[in-house]
């Protein structure tokens, strides 16, 4: 007598050994995943990328204040020639991207001024840049309103910003000779730049919250991988040659 496909299925029922068998191949089978073909691996970005690509305008951000802290540290340390000539060039181009705007306003270009307006512009795109990069990710930060200004702040980044700006009064002391003025006032220059400088801290704090003081501590860990490179290049050669 013939066994039909319903009577096998009945006797797996009744058999204990035949049921765990069955769960057990059901189970592997739920398990296994298809594996990513050659072509699909090819075409998934890296996690590199993906992050870079992510954080791509708070980078931007950190470059330019990084090379700004980086100029005026120039004003009282010594750079080597490469590094002298980046800072020389970063510094026309900034000055000839403000030169209008200023010249509009009847303020003349200084570099103080240039340096002040290019760590508070920075500061402010560093925000925008923590802003777009949480977009990516889960939750997204809250939205920008009044309500939570200074939420967020932290001492660590309160005394970064203090670091900041103790690095361009020393850079301004460095030459005394040639003192910030606006319109005709030597006073309205050091206000003027307190304010430019600390707008722009407030402004990435408004706009990116939390994660623009997170961000602004790599400012510190980026300056400070600059100098060392910019001593590096100096010193390196001689110990070299030793």
């Amino acid at each position: 007598m013939e066994t039909g496909p319903e009577e096998l299925k009945d006797m797996n029922l009744q058999d204990p050994s035949a049921r765990r068998a069955t769960v057990s191949v059901r189970k592997r089978s739920t398990m296994i995943k298809p594996r990513p073909s050659h072509t699909q691996r090819a075409h998934r970005p890296s996690a590199l990328f993906t992050w870079i690509k992510r954080e791509s305008l708070a980078l931007l951000a950190l470059s330019g204040a990084a090379l700004t802290v980086l100029a005026e540290l120039g004003k009282t340390i010594p750079l080597a020639p490469q590094i002298s000539d980046l800072l020389t060039k970063w510094q026309d181009m900034t000055r000839a991207i403000w030169r209008p705007p200023l010249e509009l306003a009847g303020v003349t270009l200084h570099p103080d001024l240039v340096a002040a307006l290019n760590v508070a512009a920075f500061m402010a795109l560093l925000g925008a840049g923590a802003r777009v990069s949480a977009s990516f990710s889960t939750p997204p930060l809250a939205p920008i309103a009044f309500d939570r200004f200074f939420d967020d702040q932290t001492w660590p980044s309160l005394l970064v910003f203090a670091a900041l700006c103790m690095t361009f009064l020393i850079g301004h002391g460095a030459n005394p000779d040639n003192v910030l003025t606006i319109w005709g006032s030597p006073e309205i220059g050091k206000y003027a730049f307190a304010i430019i400088v600390t707008a722009g801290y407030f402004a990435g704090d408004f706009i990116g919250h939390r994660a623009f003081h997170l961000r602004l501590y790599r400012l510190v860990a980026l300056v400070a991988i600059l100098v060392g490179a910019n001593f590096a290049l100096i010193y390196g050669p001689g110990l070299m040659k030793a």
